[in-house]
């Protein structure tokens, strides 16, 4: 799995279905995931496959909640905090209440933001991070950890195996929503 950035993206807005001419320089995460999928669960006799199939069809379709949380050993140990300042777009640092398990390279998010952004210096309890600030943020708004990110499918999956015993992997790509 990979997480990259992509910049710059120019992004438009829209509002009641006419999109305005405003356009942004903005940033986008793109994450690609490799999955090995085991042709069947020996715990259950079900045939994850298919699973791994529909999952997919409904990330594709829309069927199913453009959510995704990053594995496990992508996830920071800190806990959610609150800020300490009011902070304003554009602003690449915040004065956070508690960084104690904060480390560089964790993804967070302010509370009524979709975007995501990324620690990548720590001083204090102050935290320098990527990209700059696309709204306001309050005093006192929460700031959660370990995030979902809203993504898009940005391509059909691809599907690999060597025989219908084998094991069989997909890849996806996926671009964060702004």
């Amino acid at each position: 799995m990979s997480v990259t950035s992509n910049v710059p993206t120019v992004s438009s807005e829209s509002q009641g279905l006419i999109t305005h001419v405003r356009r942004r320089l903005a940033q986008r995460w793109d994450i690609d995931l490799d999955c090995i999928v085991t042709t069947i669960d020996k715990a259950t006799g079900e045939n994850n496959t298919k699973k791994a199939m529909a999952w997919k069809v409904g990330l594709e379709g829309g069927t199913i909640p453009n959510e995704f949380v990053l594995p496990v050993f992508g996830q920071s140990n800190a806990a959610d905090t609150t800020t300490l300042n009011v902070i304003t777009t554009g602003a690449t640092s915040i004065d956070l209440n508690n960084v104690t398990d904060v480390q560089e390279g964790d993804y967070f998010t302010f509370a009524g933001h979709t975007k995501v952004y990324m620690v990548m210096a720590i001083s204090v309890n102050t935290v320098t991070f990527f990209p700059n600030l696309v709204s306001d943020v309050a005093l006192g708004e929460a700031v959660t950890f370990n995030p979902e990110f809203t993504v898009i499918c940005a391509n059909a999956a691809s599907f690999r195996s060597a025989s219908a015993r084998q094991p069989q992997s997909f890849t996806f790509n996926f671009v964060e929503a702004l």
